[in-house]
């Protein structure tokens, strides 16, 4: 598999064409992509995995500036992993996630954090958190109104050495990514 990385910015019309088709195809019509690169905003970094000329693997990293309690912080909030459904089990997306992660520490980010289930995310070093999250709600007509909720498949991996704080109430400063 060959990987690139590419900035939004960098990004051209087919890739961008490529991108949506995959997370059609990952993800259902119903996903709410409705052919586009990306669910509710556009990201930052997009982390490619391509054989033979064909899109099989997307991770996307979007930078954000949060807020754990009354502390300001900037994170990498991962995105839209997706692997090609006929290349799924073969390590697309832990390849693609490994990348994305070394990508993430060479950024200003001090935590990786993710919206995912533990099987995948847990063995690259992602672990769940309990906080309690402020955040807009998002639906395909647009932003909504500010929710404050619970969402048990948040996870979180330090960067650097600054510790995450569970008890904290996280601010995402927009909607989930």
């Amino acid at each position: 598999m060959q990987t690139d990385i590419l900035a939004e910015q960098d990004l051209r019309p087919d890739t961008d064409a490529a991108i949506g088709a995959l997370l059609e195809g990952a993800f259902g019509c119903g996903a709410g992509y409705e052919g586009r690169s990306f669910h509710k905003m556009r990201h930052h970094l997009r982390v490619l995995g391509w054989q033979d000329g064909q899109l099989i693997g997307h991770v996307a990293l979007q930078l954000r500036a949060i807020r754990m309690g009354d502390a300001p912080l900037t994170i990498a909030g991962v995105g839209e992993v997706a692997t090609h459904p006929d290349h799924r089990g073969r390590g697309v997306a832990s390849a693609l996630m490994r990348q994305a992660i070394i990508e993430a520490t060479d950024s200003l980010a001090q935590f990786a954090v993710l919206f995912g289930y533990p099987g995948l995310y847990a063995l690259l070093g992602f672990r769940s958190q309990p906080n309690r999250l402020r955040y807009l709600s998002w639906d395909r007509s647009g932003p909504g109104k500010v929710v404050t909720d619970t969402i048990d498949s948040l996870m979180v991996l330090p960067l650097g050495s600054r510790e995450w704080d569970g008890a904290a109430e996280i601010d995402l400063c927009g909607p989930l990514f």
